[in-house]
């Protein structure tokens, strides 16, 4: 007797996408250095000749500004569709810091092109911040941060109006294919998280 139970439990969606595409898009951003440290993943599929790529790159900051760069990829004749990851750098010109009073994000939009032709076009937030270790202390920006108390991953699928996870929050980064935990991280980035002490 009992009953047994199997499946998608959580929000799940779909992204209808070419041959060509992003495969994934991850931002390391650097306060210090004034830039954001990206890697670019792409699919492609079999191709007999190597092809010409262009990928854009444009982050806009909340204070207006616009950070943009270029570059020429080539995607090499393969018998069978693979995917390439590119390690490359948005320089980002006076960055105004994520804080926990100010929770400033920059949009980042990356578009990738052959001739004239658009193949694919991706978006991502995030907010510059330093996230370290200092002896006993975790520090945002170098200033200490308390953790009052954590928040886990909710039971339910519904994530509206939580202001986050901020285990999250301290580590800065998710790998952005775990999807049921993006709700509340991006809430943490929007919205700031109201369990943590600055000092």
């Amino acid at each position: 007797s009992g009953s047994h139970r199997s499946g998608i439990w959580r929000p799940v969606w779909m992204e209808v996408t070419g041959t060509t595409h992003f495969c994934d898009l991850f931002v390391a951003p650097d306060l210090d250095a004034g830039r954001a440290d990206l890697s670019v993943g792409i699919t492609a599929p079999a191709h007999e000749t190597a092809r010409t790529v262009r990928l854009s790159l444009r982050a806009d900051g909340p204070d207006g500004a616009a950070h943009t760069a270029e570059q020429e990829l080539v995607l090499p004749a393969a018998g069978e569709p693979f995917s390439i990851e590119v390690a490359t750098a948005l320089a980002i010109d006076d960055p105004q810091p994520w804080t926990v009073d100010h929770p400033q994000l920059y949009r980042l939009h990356a578009v990738l092109t052959e001739g004239e032709r658009t193949l694919d076009a991706v978006s991502r937030e995030f907010g510059m911040r330093t996230i370290d270790i200092d002896g006993i202390h975790i520090r945002l920006n170098g200033r200490p941060i308390y953790l009052i108390r954590s928040v886990g991953e909710p039971a339910s699928g519904d994530v509206q109006g939580l202001p986050g996870d901020v285990v999250g929050l301290v580590t800065g980064q998710v790998d952005r294919h775990v999807g049921h935990v993006l709700g509340p991280l991006d809430a943490s980035d929007r919205h700031r998280c109201h369990r943590l002490r600055l000092e």
